[in-house]
This record gives structure tokens, sequence and C-alpha cells, in this order.
């Protein structure tokens, strides 16, 4: 406390320097905490030009789908979307969908085009792989 007093610009760099690490273990502990929920979270995702595995099931063998078994799932109560070559099932996102039901514009086929629209931001990429 005398040292701060009299030493001014020394006490500011200190003072600096805390908050500095006050800001780094803060965004340790938000990072730590969003990848717990994320990898907490259940649901199916699914690869390739339709593999699938579901994060319960990820050590299982992958499943696959045709593009025909694929189109099945297009209606308002089970939405699956193919986007990058990756499955999807969107349907308890759907109610969600800030853009309405225009998740159903491509249900059950290549939704890839409208998923990297302008109307997205870029979280949305990270967002998907927990469906």
């Amino acid at each position: 406390s005398r040292l701060c007093r009299l030493g001014g610009r020394f006490c500011d760099d200190l003072r600096m320097d805390a908050l500095k690490v006050v800001a780094a273990v803060v965004t340790l502990i938000c990072g730590w905490l969003m990848a717990k929920m994320l990898f907490s979270k259940q649901g199916s995702k699914t690869s390739a030009a339709a593999s699938s595995s579901g994060n319960e099931d990820r050590k299982a063998a992958k499943k696959s789908y045709t593009l025909e078994e694929v189109s099945k799932h297009s209606s308002d109560d089970d939405v699956w979307l193919i986007i990058d070559g990756k499955i999807y099932d969107f349907t308890t996102y759907l109610p969600a969908h800030p853009g309405g039901d225009a998740l159903l514009n491509n249900a059950g086929a290549d939704s890839s085009k409208g998923f990297h629209g302008p109307q997205h931001p870029e979280n949305v990429k990270r967002m998907i792989e927990d469906f």
C-alpha cells in the first residue's frame, strides 16, 4: 500500500497485470463450461452422404443411409437435413428455429447451399454439431 502510493506507475502496471490474469482465468472457465455443455448434450449427428452416429453411440459403427431413406424425413415432425455431406436431425430444433419453417424447404435433402447463406451467422456452424 505504501509502495503503491509512492510508486504510481509501478502500481498501475501491477493492477493491469492482475486484470489480465483475471480476464484469462474467466475466459478459460467460460470455455470449459461451454465445452462441458456441448459435450454433455445428447443428440444425433450423422456424417457423409449418409452415415450416422449419435453422441451416445460414437464408438459404435456408423450407420449409413441412402438419399432415398433421408428423403423420408421431410415433415414438420421428422426433419433431417444433409449439410456438407453430413445428416442432421433437426426435428427438435424446428420450433426454435429463428427462420421458422424455412428448415422444411430442403428437409430430407441437401441443404448445404441454404445453410451457408447470408442469413446465418458464423456460430451456426458450431451449433449444428449438437444435432
